[in-house]
């Protein structure tokens, strides 16, 4: 029956019944939610399956990553444990070595301290963010981080592959940002008409311009509040004084 089964690919229907036997959680249930379902599979279908898995077990490569510890024969969690404690305090003993991070993921609503990771008595470095295996976890496991460092690569990978194409060097984007935010701020505070105008006037001194404030990193990195601080620190304090005054005077004569 076996050998049929397994030339055919297929397994009888007799051998895939299952009993669901509900065990109590507690001493007295009341509702559903207070038995936890337990699958009772037939005895000659795990008879079969225990076959099965001697024959695939007999044919995989020697080559087995000797790290598998999942779903081989005297292996276990704690073999994983200890293995990678020993790896871990067997690198520690070496110099300058201490280049172990922590990081912390926790999803519970009420926030919780978590006491220091330490090893041989020296507190482990607690991060926000690591790479493992090329990708950037968060210890909110959010993929912005992750996101941001492809887009970044790609980015370099299309400024690469313009220059060849124009052959010559084109500008960071940095640069060029810089550039376009230096350009629309001037024009901002040379036009009196424009709404945002006020927001670049200067104090009674006329030797720096009102500063502004903001709570919140997102109005902290808007256009108004880059450019503000960017406009005073790119050109010198009298060429700025004097544009805004002319724009002012030119808003005077308007009315």
């Amino acid at each position: 029956m076996f050998n049929t089964s397994l030339s055919q690919a297929m397994v009888p229907t007799c051998f895939k019944s299952t009993t669901i036997i509900p065990v109590p959680k507690k001493a007295s249930p009341s509702c559903f939610n207070d038995y936890c379902p337990v699958a009772l599979t037939p005895i000659i279908m795990k008879c079969f399956e225990r076959l099965v898995m001697q024959h695939i077990k007999s044919i995989l490569p020697p080559s087995l990553d000797p790290y598998q510890f999942a779903y081989r024969a005297s292996r276990s969690t704690d073999d994983a444990i200890s293995t990678v404690l020993h790896s871990a305090l067997t690198h520690l003993e070496t110099k300058d070595s201490y280049k172990t991070k922590e990081i912390v993921v926790d999803f519970r609503r009420a926030s919780t301290q978590h006491p220091p990771l330490t090893i041989n008595g020296a507190a482990v470095k607690r991060v926000s963010s690591t790479k493992f295996l090329g990708v950037h976890l968060t210890e909110d496991l959010s993929w912005s981080c992750n996101t941001a460092s492809l887009a970044g690569k790609a980015q370099q990978r299309i400024v690469r592959a313009a220059e060849k194409i124009v052959g010559a060097p084109l500008p960071s984007l940095q640069d060029i940002y810089n550039s376009r935010l230096s350009r629309k701020a001037f024009s901002i505070a040379g036009d009196s008409t424009h709404p945002t105008h006020c927001l670049f006037s200067l104090l009674p001194s006329g030797r720096r311009m009102r500063s502004l404030k903001a709570r919140t990193s997102r109005l902290k990195d808007s256009f108004v509040h880059q450019a503000h601080p960017f406009l005073e620190m790119a050109e010198p304090r009298s060429t700025l004084t004097a544009l805004i005054l002319a724009a002012k005077e030119a808003m005077r004569n308007h009315r």
